[in-house]
């Protein structure tokens, strides 16, 4: 039996390592939500499809990659934490995109710029099996 969803995309959620990011970067990925929108989700967003579309043929890529992110408060599942915590979540046209996007961000940095510093994060991905 196969079930198609309008208008569900397969997705995962996506947080900084607390292991490979400053502390200064994480506490401002928490707390200024204009940086978190207009610079860290634009520069993720373009960093990802990036990544998927150097594992893709010219054409192919032009078709399948279509990257979405949005915003979500969360609370994190490891370690205790008593507020919800902003997460990015990442909308994929391809199901196959998503545990390729995850085990990619985890590996590499994705550098993070605006006009007055450039600053490397990595991130650990959510609900990407």
């Amino acid at each position: 039996i196969i079930c198609h969803v309008h208008g569900f995309y397969p997705y995962m959620y996506l947080r900084p390592c607390v292991n490979h990011t400053d502390a200064d970067v994480l506490q401002r990925f928490d707390n200024d939500p204009v940086w978190r929108q207009d610079v860290v989700f634009k520069r993720l967003r373009s960093g990802i499809e990036s990544l998927l579309r150097s594992n893709h043929s010219n054409l192919e890529s032009e078709l399948r990659v279509r990257v979405n992110v949005s915003e979500i408060w969360l609370t994190p599942v490891y370690g205790y934490h008593s507020a919800p915590k902003p997460f990015a979540r990442i909308e994929f046209r391809d199901p196959i995109d998503v545990r390729r996007a995850a085990k990619l961000l985890y590996e590499k940095n994705i550098n993070v710029q605006d006009e007055s510093e450039q600053v490397a994060m990595r991130f650990q991905a959510y609900e990407s099996h």
